[in-house]
């Protein structure tokens, strides 16, 4: 893994930097921290969205599918997770015995939700963009 970082133009900083996480424990920790903030945040407005729909889940099971959803998400196979997150949710929601249709109406308030943040913050590159 770390021979094909190093082919890469900025592999070494990576190499580095992940070299110097695994010595440091305390840097460990702190990513640690954060990234279960970041779970627990997202934990959080999917908690308020199924809330919203009407369904029920308990929080241990939102902690299952919501490190699920980001890496799904995360990877380029479809237009920001389109599709593949509702495919997750509805696998997720036989799972859990929660009404596929709920869910998936959850999924699109997500994906409407997160396009409303993400073009928030991409109108100021609109506006002020020197031509």
């Amino acid at each position: 893994f770390q021979l094909f970082l190093k082919t890469l133009t900025f592999g070494e900083n990576i190499t580095q930097y992940i070299d110097s996480i695994s010595l440091n424990y305390k840097k460990l920790a702190l990513h640690a921290i954060y990234c279960f903030l970041y779970v627990s945040l997202r934990v959080f407005s999917y908690v308020i969205v199924f809330m919203a729909v009407g369904l029920e889940l308990k929080i241990a099971e939102l902690f299952v599918l919501v490190p699920v959803m980001i890496v799904a998400i995360t990877l380029p196979v479809t237009f920001q997770g389109v599709g593949l997150r509702e495919l997750i949710i509805i696998h997720f929601a036989r799972y859990t015995m929660i009404s596929q249709e709920g869910a998936l109406i959850a999924s699109f308030l997500l994906f409407v939700i997160s396009l409303f943040y993400k073009f928030t913050g991409f109108i100021p590159f609109i506006l002020l963009r020197k031509r």
